[in-house]
């Protein structure tokens, strides 16, 4: 009598899978006066050690025995081996978010684990929370190139057992900008002209939510409510200042500084110096000449 005839089918399970009935694994049928019987030990005369149909029906992971046997006689065919492994499903352990400033590719991350091993899993990533292809595989995923915020999902495979995918995000920030500015005057006593000016006036195309200081000025000064600034009484000079937009890692901050020149804008004092004679003009007259008019020196 011959062994019995193997399926072929894996033996490869993974924790949880209902494991089908030993008999599954076999694909001919015992000759007459004999059965099908399985075992855990090698020798099939050892009528002890041989499977009752509930061990045959719900196996475990083990070493088995295929065999036909004539009990009547107490001989049995030779013996096919299967073996059932049943594996752990490996985990995702960690993962780490991207981000970007601005359009771009993304790198994320993730790290896992096959419990009893030492082995790691493979790591798949997808854009799709189930199904869809991999994208790629490894610990560390580029993203293509991104314009929005998107969300990747990572798992875990090993020995054809897969893990649950969870979630990664690629992020994608915005730049801030502080906009352009555009120095400007003010004067130093409001009778002649503004002695005010607001900061905010100053710029163009800046982003809400910044902040100003001030940097550098011939004395001190404070920036009052609504970011204006009230020179009248102050030294002239220039007066400078800086607007601050912070930017969400990984953007940097951006900052414009504008300059303030106060000047003093009454036309009775402002820049005055005396006249500049002329010299070539003559100062001595005779009684019958006639006289040059003062404009000319």
């Amino acid at each position: 009598t011959t062994a019995p005839a193997l399926t072929g089918g894996s033996t490869q399970f993974c924790q949880g899978d209902a494991l089908p009935s030993l008999n599954t694994f076999v694909t001919d049928n015992a000759p007459a006066g004999s059965l099908l019987t399985w075992s855990t030990n090698p020798n099939p005369l050892i009528e002890g050690d041989h499977l009752s149909q509930a061990e045959i029906d719900t196996p475990g992971e083990d070493t088995y025995y295929a065999f036909y046997y004539d009990d009547l006689n107490s001989c049995a065919s030779p013996t096919v081996t299967i073996d059932i492994e049943v594996n752990p499903i490996p985990t995702i352990e960690t993962t780490t978010d991207g981000a970007n400033c601005g359009p771009g590719i993304v790198v994320l991350s993730a790290t896992g684990d096959i419990a009893g091993t030492a082995a790691d899993p493979v790591l798949n990533w997808y854009v799709d929370a189930t199904g869809g292809s991999s994208l790629g595989t490894g610990t560390t995923f580029n993203t293509p190139a991104l314009a929005t915020t998107t969300s990747f999902w990572v798992e875990a495979s090993a020995n054809g057992c897969v893990s649950a995918r969870t979630e990664v995000v690629a992020v994608i920030e915005q730049p801030v900008s502080a906009g352009l500015a555009s120095n400007v005057q003010a004067c130093t006593d409001n009778e002649f002209g503004s002695t005010t000016v607001d900061l905010d006036n100053t710029l163009v195309g800046q982003d809400a939510g910044g902040t100003w200081t001030v940097i550098t000025t011939p004395e001190p000064v404070t920036i009052g409510s609504g970011n204006v600034v009230d020179f009248a009484g102050l030294n002239t000079g220039d007066y400078s200042f800086r607007y601050t937009v912070s930017g969400t890692d990984p953007c940097p901050d951006d900052f414009e500084d504008v300059t303030i020149s106060v000047v003093v804008c009454d036309p009775c004092e402002a820049g005055n110096t005396a006249p500049v004679l002329n010299t070539d003009v003559p100062t001595d007259f005779c009684t019958e000449d006639t006289l040059t008019s003062l404009n000319a020196y």
